[in-house]
């Protein structure tokens, strides 16, 4: 997968733009984070919304395993790059109020180590943010037959309902959805 977004990291903006796909602003008023506050942005690439958040947050690691996708990202001393896949990255000193993963669950197989992971640095009473595909409508079907011929690898989309029941499972409670056509933004908070 690095390979594949280090492939595609000088279009990728202009691919998000040119679809409507970044909703920073509907992300920062559902998390509303104060600058005391920390956020774990797995999947950040090119830094989009950690470079938005970051003007109301106190500090911001961001993850992903693609150095070209986070070259993109302006010097910004609130926002700390770790370019490694999420699950063999060492948090072990970490706890943050938000985790946030803007189209990037459904790139993600081990769905129970991610949850499994989330849950050892996300605090009680924190937030878990997924921006991503409903499986259920066509037009998602049409986006994951376009990013496995880009990626030359498989996708793992789930129904939005699939994903509520699964993540509720970890202690979750649902606190919103927000649907955009085939896409949905989701606010979970650790029990």
């Amino acid at each position: 997968m690095k390979a594949a977004f280090d492939k595609v990291a000088k279009k990728y903006d202009r691919f998000m733009i040119t679809n409507r796909l970044y909703r920073e602003k509907e992300v920062t008023k559902l998390l509303n984070p104060s600058n005391q506050q920390t956020i774990l942005d797995i999947g950040g690439g090119t830094g989009r919304y950690a470079t938005h958040l970051s003007q109301y947050a106190g500090h911001i690691t961001l993850v992903d395993i693609s150095t070209k996708m986070t070259e993109k990202i302006a010097q910004n001393s609130k926002i700390t790059i770790i370019n490694e896949n999420f699950l063999n990255t060492d948090l072990t000193s970490m706890h943050y109020d938000f985790v946030i993963m803007c189209d990037v669950y459904h790139h993600l197989r081990d769905k129970n180590a991610l949850l499994e992971k989330i849950t050892l640095h996300l605090k009680k009473g924190g937030k878990l943010l997924i921006y991503d595909f409903d499986k259920s409508f066509i037009k998602t079907g049409l986006f994951k037959l376009f990013e496995e011929i880009l990626f030359f690898e498989r996708l793992f989309f789930e129904k939005l309902s699939h994903t509520r029941l699964f993540i509720k499972q970890y202690g979750f409670r649902e606190i919103s959805i927000f649907r955009d056509k085939n896409m949905y933004i989701a606010l979970w908070e650790k029990e």
